[in-house]
């Protein structure tokens, strides 16, 4: 889900966008330990990935389980 923060963050220069063609899709299993409550913050403190994340999302809402394990497996596949 893109914000209107995080939109206004990327014309900005402080937040980022990938193209689709650097985008390194994954499919990852739907386990309660891998999921997005559980890995969020590990995952948005990694060098170099809060630019392609909103610093807050709306009340009652998180990150997109598909677009975070994207952006995650395109910057640090290695840790995927």
């Amino acid at each position: 889900m893109i914000t209107k923060d995080h939109l206004k963050g990327v014309l900005g220069g402080s937040k980022k966008f990938l193209k689709m063609n650097e985008v390194k899709f994954c499919n990852v299993p739907a386990f309660d330990e891998i999921g997005v409550k559980n890995i969020y913050d590990r995952v948005v403190q990694s060098p170099g990935m809060a630019a392609y994340f909103p610093d807050k999302y709306p009340k009652g809402r998180t990150c997109c389980r598909e677009y975070m394990y994207n952006v995650w497996n395109s910057i640090h596949p290695e840790d995927v």
